[in-house]
């Protein structure tokens, strides 16, 4: 009786060492082998020790689903999947103003098998003696279809844009057209955008403008906690070829490995006009920013 219980007990022991699947009983007990046959109402494995052992399906504990790399919010399936990214911080213009102002940031993409989507929003505000000399507001979002094995790509996008200081107050805008990755690894993101669509302006200039939108968008991942990124889109006016916007956005974002979800983003962007009077409107950031 002694050698038995001695057997018994090293199988035992074995069960919670041995390699391969492992699963766990309702009993408790766990049992690892290798899986050699499986039914619909049990599993066959192959234990280094007890040979072959047939397990029930209602005796095996169901395994814990995996956690989504990006969780809804709040419990829900509310953004699943997507990265989430908010920052807030200081900043500086030149153009309109030349002050100090505060900015907060807020971006969410996520890209699949079938699209690429992309939301961005950033709000810019200073003040002066109570008086405000910087208020502005744009939110925008964008979907890329995708293809399966193919580096080309559809693209529509939407944006509205806010500013006081504006000969427009408001201005909404819509494009679509077709797009190529022109270079995709774990290095290098190289992207171009060729199509159209149109702007309006209200509240001051009322106006409606068709353009062109030529894109080239670049990303460079450094390590796997900074990458560099820069887009560029040229708006042509199809009414006056003369006429033209040029907006550029050049970031640095970098990941702190200390603090899980917090990090940091600094860089400029520019829309250039060369219908305004202050053709450009620069505007250089520093952002802390969370992952939520």
């Amino acid at each position: 009786m002694r050698a038995v219980g001695l057997v018994l007990l090293s199988a035992l022991l074995v069960a919670g060492s041995a390699g391969g699947d492992s699963f766990e009983l309702e009993s408790g007990d766990v049992l690892s082998g290798d899986v050699v046959e499986e039914r619909d109402d049990a599993i066959v494995i192959d234990h280094p020790t007890l040979g072959r052992i047939e397990i029930p399906r209602d005796q095996i504990v169901p395994p814990e689903p995996p956690v989504p790399p990006n969780p809804g919010l709040f419990g829900t399936s509310f953004l699943e999947g997507f990265t989430r990214t908010f920052g807030v911080g200081i900043a500086g213009s030149q153009g309109k103003t030349d002050e100090a102002t505060v900015n907060l940031r807020l971006k969410i993409d996520k890209e699949d098998e079938a699209a690429r989507r992309m939301f961005n929003s950033r709000y810019y505000y200073s003040s002066k003696e109570s008086e405000a000399t910087a208020n502005e507001l744009f939110v925008e979002y964008g979907h890329d279809f995708l293809f399966s094995e193919s580096s080309w790509f559809l693209f529509v996008r939407a944006r509205y844009d806010y500013d006081e200081f504006e000969v427009w107050n408001h201005r909404v805008g819509g494009s679509g057209g077709v797009g190529y990755d022109i270079l995709k690894n774990e290095t290098w993101e190289i992207l171009g955008r060729l199509g159209g669509g149109v702007t309006h302006t209200w509240q001051g200039l009322t106006e409606t403008r068709p353009e062109g939108q030529v894109g080239l968008d670049a990303k460079w991942n450094l390590s796997d906690n900074d990458n560099l990124s820069v887009t560029n889109n040229y708006f042509p006016d199809f009414e006056n070829t003369s006429d033209f916007r040029f907006v550029t956005l050049l970031a640095w974002n970098v990941a702190l490995d200390y603090l899980e979800g917090l990090g940091f983003t600094t860089g400029v962007e520019n829309e250039y006009d060369s219908r305004r009077i202050d053709k450009n409107n620069l505007k250089y950031f520093l952002n802390l920013t969370y992952d939520f």
